[in-house]
């Protein structure tokens, strides 16, 4: 296993633009209303649960849980014992004004590091891109570390080979960097993890329109995945299909009977 890489200092610019990123810049996109929780814990149902652990009262950590909507998706499956930490107080606030006690302000980093086989299970919603390398390096160190034996990681992150993965890198002007499936699973496997499993989150049906969409987006990946090959040709040697949706989904391991570093 690789040893820690700390990481860098925090530039003053950053603190300034989180210290308001919830009424500056998040709020341009979400609402903050209870029917925005129940859409999301819906989508959270299909996309996750089957992931989570069976047991109810898992020990399970929501890494830079924002406002708080896979926390509140935890909630109502009847999970009893989820934490949710992040370091910007107006999302700590936002999350316990609608009633989510088991969110705090706390800085990822000293946190995990606190917390060694704490969890069976840790949840990052679009984190990493807002890291410098190094800083990756660090947290998927300590992640690991914080995690039991068996116990896993599961997170989500914009998608640099995605059509519009440009945008999605610079929408957000705090993103330091961008992942592709192979780059995802590369880090993770770095740093110990193993059953590293990458994949996209297609569109979900849950309307006419929205199966639409699922069909358009069948169409148009497998066109993608054929320009790709055209320019690339057969010889590439890539042994795996290019994932194109906008996000990245990846579910590591800390494996059985693994020892601290």
């Amino acid at each position: 296993m690789p040893k820690y890489i700390h990481p860098q200092k925090e530039p003053a610019y950053r603190k300034e633009i989180f210290k308001s990123y919830l009424s500056a810049y998040w709020r341009h996109h979400h609402s903050l209303q209870i029917k925005e929780f129940d859409f999301y814990r819906r989508i959270y149902r299909r996309l996750f649960l089957h992931l989570l652990p069976k047991n109810k009262n898992a020990r399970i950590l929501d890494l830079a849980c924002g406002v708080g909507y896979f926390c509140y998706f935890l909630s109502k499956e009847g999970y009893t014992n989820y934490l949710g930490i992040d370091l910007n107080r107006e999302m700590v606030n936002s999350a316990q004004r609608i009633g989510l006690s088991n969110i705090k302000k706390a800085e990822a980093f000293s946190f995990l590091a606190k917390h060694p086989k704490s969890f069976d299970f840790i949840f990052s919603s679009h984190f990493l891109e807002h890291l410098p390398k190094p800083a990756v390096f660090r947290l998927l160190n300590l992640v690991y570390q914080a995690l039991k034996p068996g116990g896993k990681l599961l997170l989500s992150t914009p998608n640099a080979c995605a059509l519009f993965g440009t945008l999605y890198r610079y929408t957000d002007f705090t993103h330091e960097l961008g992942f592709t499936s192979r780059s995802l699973a590369q880090v993770l496997q770095a740093t110990g993890f193993t059953a590293v499993r990458i994949y996209g989150q297609p569109p979900l049906v849950h309307s006419l329109s929205s199966l639409g969409r699922a069909y358009l987006w069948q169409i148009l990946r497998r066109v993608y995945q054929f320009l790709l090959q055209l320019e690339r040709g057969k010889g590439h040697g890539a042994k795996d299909k290019e994932i194109f949706e906008a996000s990245l989904l990846a579910l590591a391991q800390r494996p059985e009977g693994s020892s601290s570093i």
